[in-house]
């Protein structure tokens, strides 16, 4: 549980290689939704609206380099 509500970054903000893990989904075929839930105190006690637009501009920095 420690990792999941206090260690979960946005995408592009970790150490997994999460731009190569989303070229493999897409080598596929895949070409459908996406979504994106992080459960972190520390984005719990910021601002919903900050924490919104972070989490979209880095899904589209994701999404949009894997094209």
């Amino acid at each position: 549980m420690t990792l999941c509500r206090k260690r979960r970054l946005l995408p592009g903000e970790g150490k997994f290689p999460l731009r190569e893990f989303m070229k493999a989904v897409r080598a596929t075929g895949y070409n459908s939704w996406y979504a994106l839930e992080i459960l972190s105190e520390d984005y719990d006690k910021q601002d919903p609206d900050m924490i919104a637009r972070r989490s979209f501009q880095s899904m589209n920095a994701l999404l949009g380099e894997t094209k």
